[in-house]
């Protein structure tokens, strides 16, 4: 993540979008400290973005319990303005039947208010990706 923020840096004007909330394989209480640290040096970059995806993709077992708290940790390191939601299908069906990647999503957002939801699971992207 380091070699992500000096690039951040060196091209402020390019948007970086960081896919599968940053991997953290290591779920150890270092490992996800390290994670932690990582992320907010990384969210310093006004032009990074995280696509809060791939679930699975390090940690093939997830669960919603080990899995939505660094989801939501991710949001606020970085806002809710510079998430959004991806699926990675048809990759994650490796490691969950999409409904219950979806289930996961809805459990994510279901304490948000509608604005809240829209741009975590559409606008945002439609920005980042201008569509």
């Amino acid at each position: 993540m380091d070699d992500a923020f000096r690039l951040a840096q060196d091209f402020p004007d390019a948007l970086i979008i960081l896919d599968h909330f940053g991997m953290p394989v290591d779920r150890t209480e270092d490992g996800i400290r390290n994670w932690r640290r990582a992320m907010a040096q990384l969210a310093l970059a006004p032009n990074v973005m995280v696509k809060l995806s791939g679930l699975g993709l390090g940690h093939p077992n997830w669960t919603n319990e080990d899995t939505l708290p660094l989801l939501r940790t991710t949001i606020d390191i970085f806002g809710l303005d510079r998430c959004m939601v991806g699926s990675n299908l048809p990759v994650d069906r490796l490691f969950a039947a999409p409904a219950r990647i979806f289930e996961a999503y809805a459990l994510l957002v279901a304490d948000l208010s509608q604005n809240e939801r829209d741009a975590l699971l559409q606008r945002n992207a439609e920005r980042a990706y201008r569509i």
